[in-house]
């Protein structure tokens, strides 16, 4: 059970760094089309 929650607090911290920088990305992006 231990084991279960720190494999999914390592996937939900991973799944928001992937949307943080995915999202960063986006802006700069957009930021370089204007």
């Amino acid at each position: 059970n231990q084991w279960s929650s720190m494999f999914f607090h390592i996937i939900s911290k991973a799944l928001t760094l992937e949307i943080l920088s995915t999202g960063v990305a986006g802006n700069w992006n957009g930021a370089l089309q204007v």
